[in-house]
């Protein structure tokens, strides 16, 4: 294993202390604990009544629609919201989209890659990216994507 190298190309954090990198570090470097009160469920029957919840998360704009929030687990909300939240750091966007667009080109479910593309063009805000694929279309399924762009 010595041989293998890593590069970290972004950062994504949803913690206790924060739901981003900036905050979860700006509490890390004041101090502050993510440990608090149990707020998700009555925890009075439980002999520990503490824990560190991610609070006030919402996981709406990383899925496009509250429906499609819900079909995944709070686990799963948070993990995605990190990981776009490294991908944006990481300048790598544009590779992402170009094997996004491959993958629409590979396949008749679109229903798989349509979160994620959602959360990418609200969250990343990469205009330059929405209408490259609005101006390049998808050859399988190109009235419902340029539809859902227009959206964000």
């Amino acid at each position: 294993m010595l041989g293998r190298r890593v590069v970290v190309t972004g950062l994504g954090a949803v913690s206790p202390l924060g739901l981003d990198v900036p905050l979860s570090w700006q509490a890390l470097l004041a101090g502050r604990s993510g440990v608090g009160p149990i707020r998700a469920w009555d925890a009075a029957d439980y002999p520990t009544r503490i824990a560190g919840e991610i609070r006030d998360f919402d996981p709406v704009p990383y899925f496009g629609s509250p429906k499609e929030a819900r079909k995944c687990d709070p686990f799963i909300h948070y993990g995605v919201a990190a990981a776009l939240e490294a991908l944006g750091q990481s300048g790598l966007l544009h590779v992402f989209f170009n094997a996004l667009e491959e993958g629409l080109k590979a396949t008749d479910e679109w229903s798989l890659l349509e979160p994620l593309l959602k959360a990418l063009c609200k969250i990343c805000g990469e205009k330059s990216y929405k209408e490259r694929l609005l101006e390049k279309g998808f050859p399988k399924a190109d009235k419902y994507a340029r539809r859902l762009l227009h959206q964000y």
